[in-house]
Formats: structure tokens, C-alpha cells, sequence
């Protein structure tokens, strides 16, 4: 290295020495601020509560590392607006139903936000979701038998011992008493060379009475001879003439105290024909004084209405009556009406439920007074299968139309809206197919439910399996 570069290199060295040592040796100088850190949730990240309760569930804490003050507010969720957040604890703002959710996605999951924020604005987010649980409310199902076969039919006697009828499709007739599960053999509802469908039973004046579709002959209303029939042979009246199809039909006892038959129409093409009984109401009558001698009697069937699509069950209320008729594709309807304003229209095929179908429907169409649509969502169904108006022990179901439905579901609304004058619709029923999940065995398909005279509930499977509650 030559004389001038050594030199050249040391000034260099001397110059980097005193630019290091102007302010780095010096400790009058400010250290860096530290970085504010964000508070983080300690409290659980889920929550579960059971229905009908308004008390505190979940209480939201937080810590904050640099010992901030936190604060924690609900920010946001898509159920945000259903929670009161006080003092860190969170409960509904009114109590939560799992039978009737309100969540936007109908799944009793509720979702909310949760954001914990310091003193300096620092803040994180928790979103919280909150599980609503089932309450059996006093619904304690529970298998008495089975072995009734395919879509059997059953009523509840009305007189003399509680107790209920059930008619298997291939016409045998069981009687069932004191809420026990073991059935009394009782006949069959054919006559020899008889076959065809048993489309609806009911007990009526102290008789049985069944709604059958015999091949070759067309649709019937049938006294049964039961076990404390005080006349032991049956008595028959045609409803209508053979027919292709696989109409359905029922039988109820009406707010009037008389026994009413509804037949369907599927097609369309006879529900508004006078000279066809299908697509029909008719009011039947068991009379034992109407022959011209002791030991006689005879039933016999007035037509009472017309527009009737697929009747799926009834009763009374209030006076008046309701019927269950089930739509095509479009909505399920409950009707409710008084049994002397004749003429009595349904509407069909005009209208099914609030759809119009048919241009020009007559002047004085019955309207629903509850429907819901086809769907597996939780407030829609697939077809209804029976109904029945309930009182009884099972509080929370006392006073309440029931009414089961194909998908396996079990719906229940005030049977106040039947005569409130407005339509209401399916997120104001009660979807409680939770609350009657037997303890043994499952209900898949409901094709009945009926109360006896004693208050026991009964629902009959597809399946042939029958249960009991209250």
C-alpha cells in the first residue's frame, strides 16, 4: 500500500470514530414508546342457553397485557338485536323460544359480537355464538305398541270409556283403552269380497264410524260395530262413485257437536261439480230413530260444502270448525268457518291457501286462517297428515291447534287465530318436533294425533307405531 493510501485510510477511520461518537455515548436521550397491546377475551368463545330463559347467561371478560382499562360492548352479529349486554353480562332481551327461533338462520344458533377495547383504543373482536336448547315442556312421549300396520287410521272414542279406535289398512279394527297399549281385536271394516282403502275413523253417537274407498264400489261412510255397540251390525251411505285416483279423506266432530266427512279432489276437475261427492264437506249422521221399528238404525250423509282439495283432518272450536287441507306445491291451509253459512266454498281449485290458481273463484270463498309452504325449513313442511284442537295437562300445549305433518314434523299454534280474523303465517306457529322426540323408538312420519277423553295425547306413526303423553 503506498504512503498516500495509508493516509487516505486513516482519515477515513477517523472520520467514522467521531461520527460515531456523536450521540451514541450520550445517555440524555428518549427510549421508543411502547407498543400499545390489544386487550384479549378470557371468558369461553361459545354460550348455550335453555329456551324460556331471561336470566344472565355468559359473562364476558377480558384482560389487557399493559393493564389498561378494558371495555366490552356488543359490536355487532347478525343477532345482535336480540341480546341486553349489562355490567359484562350477556342474556336475551326476551327470553328465547327454541320452538319458534328468531335467529337469521333458524337454527337456534344466535350469533353476536363481542369487542373488548383499552383505554389507548386498542380493541379485538369475539364473536360469540350462542345456543338456544330444547325444553320438552311437559311433552314425555312414550311407545305403547306397534304392529298396526302402513297407515293406519285411529280416533278417540267420545263417549262412554276412554279409550281410541284404530283401523288398519287392511280393514282390522283394535280397541284400545285406559291408555294401555294392548289392543282388543274388535272385527273388520270390509264386508266379504270387499277391498280397497281406509281412508279416516271417528266415534260418533256411540258408534265407529269409517270412511272407506272400496274398489268398484267408490267412497262409503260405514258404522263399526264395537265391543258396547248398541247394535251389532253395520250400516253404510255412498259419498261418491269409483274413482282412478287416490283421493283422501276425513272424518271429525265439528264446534256444532256433529260428525262432518271431507273428501278430496286432487284434480281439480270435481271439487266445484254439484253432481260429484268428491272434493266435498258432508255432515254425517249415526241416527238410531230414524226406522220404522225398534232395533233399527241408519247413517246417512248431507253434503255441506264444496272446494276441498286434500283434507287432512279438523275439528271444533269456539262453536265453529277448522279444516286441514293440504295443498299441491304452494301452502298448507287451516279454514275455519261456521257450519250453517251455506253456501260453504274452500276455494279449490280457485285458490290453494293465499295462491291463486284458477281465474274467477266464487263470490264467497272460506280464506285460511294459518298456511305454511312446502320446504324443509323449519317453519315449513310437506303435507298435512292430522290435527286436532288440544286441552288438556300439557300446559304449554293446552289451548293450542296441533297438527302433524309428513316431513316428521309437529307444528302447534293459539287456537286463537283461528277466529281473530287474520291470517297468519308459519313464523307465528310453534315447530315442536323436538318436544315430541319419544323416549324409545322414533316418530317419522305422523299420519294421526288425538286426545281421549281422560287428556291423553296420542300420536300414530306411519309405521304402525302408536304413542302416548299427559
Amino acid at each position: 500500500m503506498g504512503r498516500a493510501a495509508s493516509r487516505g485510510l486513516v482519515a477515513s477511520l477517523l472520520v467514522l470514530g467521531g461520527l460515531s461518537g456523536c450521540g451514541g455515548g450520550d445517555s440524555g436521550g428518549q427510549a421508543p414508546a411502547p407498543i400499545n397491546k390489544a386487550p384479549s377475551f378470557t371468558s369461553a368463545t361459545t354460550a348455550s342457553v335453555a329456551e324460556n330463559s331471561g336470566a344472565p347467561f355468559y359473562s364476558a371478560a377480558a384482560a389487557d397485557a399493559d393493564g389498561d382499562t378494558v371495555t366490552i360492548a356488543i359490536t355487532g352479529g347478525s343477532d345482535s338485536a336480540a341480546f341486553s349486554f349489562v355490567g359484562g353480562a350477556l342474556s336475551f332481551a326476551r327470553a328465547p323460544n327454541f320452538d319458534q327461533p328468531t335467529d337469521a338462520n333458524l337454527d337456534n344458533t344466535y350469533e353476536v359480537t363481542l369487542t373488548a377495547t383499552d383505554s389507548k383504543g386498542a380493541s379485538t373482536s369475539l364473536a360469540l355464538p350462542v345456543r338456544v336448547t330444547n325444553d320438552r315442556e311437559g311433552v314425555n312421549l312414550t311407545r305403547l305398541t306397534g304392529g298396526l300396520g302402513t297407515d293406519a287410521v285411529m280416533a278417540a272414542r267420545t263417549r262412554g270409556s276412554d279409550g281410541l279406535i284404530v283401523v288398519s289398512q287392511d280393514g282390522t279394527v283394535r280397541e284400545f283403552f285406559g291408555g294401555s297399549g294392548a289392543g282388543n281385536l274388535t272385527g273388520n271394516v270390509f264386508q266379504p269380497g270387499e277391498s280397497g282403502r281406509v281412508l279416516a275413523v271417528a266415534h260418533f253417537n256411540g258408534y265407529g264410524v269409517v270412511m272407506l274407498d272400496i274398489r268398484g264400489v267408490g267412497v262409503i261412510v260405514r258404522t263399526i260395530v264395537l265391543q258396547d255397540s248398541v247394535l251389532q251390525y253395520s250400516v253404510s251411505d255412498e259419498l261418491a262413485g269409483p274413482s282412478t285416483g287416490a283421493e283422501r279423506g276425513t272424518l271429525f266432530i265439528g264446534g256444532d257437536g256433529f260428525l262432518f266427512g271431507a273428501l278430496g279432489d286432487p284434480s281439480g276437475s270435481l271439487a266445484q261439480d254439484a253432481a260429484s261427492g268428491y272434493g266435498k264437506l258432508f255432515r254425517v249422521q249415526v241416527d238410531p230413530f230414524c226406522g220404522a221399528s225398534v232395533g233399527t238404525y241408519c247413517i246417512f250423509a248431507e253434503l255441506f260444502g264444496d272446494g276441498i282439495h286434500s283434507p287432512a283432518g279438523g275439528g271444533g272450536y269456539a262453536t265453529r270448525s277448522f279444516l286441514l287441507d293440504s295443498g299441491t306445491d304452494q301452502q298448507e291451509e287451516v279454514n275455519y268457518f261456521f257450519q250453517d253459512a251455506r253456501p260453504l266454498d274452500f276455494g279449490w281449485p280457485f285458490r290453494e291457501g293465499t295462491f291463486a290458481r284458477v281465474a274467477n273463484p266464487p263470490a264467497a270463498v272460506i280464506g285460511p286462517s294459518v298456511t305454511y309452504t312446502y320446504g324443509n325449513g323449519f317453519f315449513q313442511g310437506q303435507r298435512m297428515t292430522g290435527g286436532l284442537h288440544y286441552t288438556g295437562r300439557i300446559a304449554s300445549l293446552d289451548d293450542r291447534i296441533l297438527i302433524t305433518d309428513r316431513s316428521g314434523k309437529i307444528f302447534a299454534f293459539r287456537a286463537g287465530f283461528l277466529s281473530d280474523g287474520i291470517l297468519h303465517t308459519a313464523s307465528e306457529m310453534e315447530n315442536r318436533t323436538a318436544d315430541f322426540a319419544p323416549a324409545d323408538g322414533a316418530i317419522e312420519r305422523p299420519v294421526a294425533i288425538v286426545r281421549d277423553t281422560a287428556g291423553r295425547l296420542y300420536v300414530l306413526d306411519g309405521d304402525g307405531e302408536l304413542y302416548s303423553a299427559g
